[in-house]
């Protein structure tokens, strides 16, 4: 099978963590991919880079601006690639780089299937009417979608003109590496420590963690965040971080998560909407016990071994973790059934069936 991947960037996030796994799983077995960076925004991670060089992938940057004047010129790029290459499937991930992959493909003949990687709520990627023109442009013209939590295929379906298009949840992948125990970050404080690992911006609900800190604090239960990532809202989570006297740490962000993992008393993941968070299940796969706001796919990713809250209740979202800090041993419990969760996503058990299912949806659209 030839496998195009597209996507806006290669960056410490989620979605490029998973479109980087599946080419390097796909090659592991046989198969040939393409990899498009459609961006220049960020800087290409180069350590997923390094990861896909050593399985003989070489990163197609193609520096487009997917939207605006120019959009439809750029797309020449990824056409290109395509006749360069004549893959059998296109996946684009992420919503600028579904536009792109979606108008690169048209016309073509022989025109490979397209396929949508839908990866987080469709209500937080509503955007402008350029925004929501290209995601309908891109549905449309989709051959199928890939979903990784069943409760973002569910919002897909009900507000989007899905119809009858082939549709599967294929659950994402951790490393192995995440399961490994590693020394903890130092981090200089003597009270326990609230973890949170996402890029610090809209919707990943930082403020309603400093807001849950300063209700810990107001009860004589004071904690440390640390926030591991970077973004444009880090100037006002400063700002309120100190207007609440809350001792909140950026930490910026860092090659190895695994070490703030390691040193969390508490993993607190305050999103008010999500996919399916690789930062959870990662960690889970640490041995945290999680707290974290109830949308989007996190309930499929935690289930039962986490504590949930209503998203943008910072009231709530204290009081879970002043249960957890106050009763060590149900969080030593909570941390080991989620470890035990993780595992199900675990690459060394997981990668094949993983790799197979996205195979056989491939190989169902291309028969349609």
């Amino acid at each position: 099978m030839r496998v195009m991947i597209v996507i806006d960037q290669v960056y410490r996030a989620g979605s490029e963590r998973n479109a980087v796994s599946l080419a390097r799983a796909l090659v592991h077995r046989g198969h040939q991919v393409s990899f498009n960076v459609t961006r220049d925004v960020l800087p290409v991670d180069a350590a997923m880079e390094s990861e896909l060089y050593e399985v003989g992938i070489e990163i197609h940057r193609h520096h487009l601006e997917p939207i605006g004047r120019n959009g439809l010129r750029s797309v020449a790029g990824l056409r290109a690639e395509i006749r360069r290459f004549h893959p059998d499937v296109v996946q684009a991930f992420m919503a600028r780089s579904h536009f792109l992959a979606a108008m690169a493909t048209r016309g073509l003949r022989p025109r490979p299937a397209f396929v949508i990687s839908r990866r987080a709520q469709v209500s937080d990627d509503v955007g402008g009417p350029g925004e929501r023109f290209a995601r309908g442009t891109a549905l449309a013209m989709a051959d199928g979608i890939i979903a990784n939590s069943d409760a973002v295929l569910a919002e897909s379906v009900d507000l989007e003109r899905v119809g009858d298009r082939p549709r599967v949840v294929i659950p994402n992948m951790i490393e192995q590496r995440f399961f490994e125990q590693v020394r903890p970050a130092p981090v200089d404080t003597e009270l326990p420590v609230l973890v949170n690992v996402a890029n610090l911006r809209h919707p990943k609900g930082q403020a309603t963690l400093i807001r849950a800190a300063a209700v810990l604090r107001d009860q004589r239960r004071p904690v440390t965040i640390v926030l591991v990532g970077e973004g444009e809202l880090e100037p006002q989570l400063r700002a309120l971080a100190a207007e609440l006297a809350v001792d909140v740490r950026f930490v910026g962000p860092v090659a190895d998560v695994r070490q703030y993992l390691a040193r969390a008393d508490v993993y607190v993941h305050p999103s008010d909407a999500e996919g399916m968070p690789n930062a959870i299940l990662e960690a889970a796969a640490a041995g945290c016990a999680v707290v974290a706001t109830d949308v989007g796919g996190v309930r499929d990713a935690i289930g039962s071994v986490g504590r949930l809250v209503p998203a943008g209740r910072p009231d709530l979202l204290a009081a879970a973790v002043a249960h957890l800090l106050t009763d060590p041993e149900r969080r030593e419990a909570l941390g080991r059934a989620a470890l035990h969760r993780a595992g199900s996503y675990r690459a060394e058990s997981y990668e094949d069936s993983f790799v197979a299912a996205h195979l056989e949806f491939y190989d169902g659209v291309r028969r349609r």
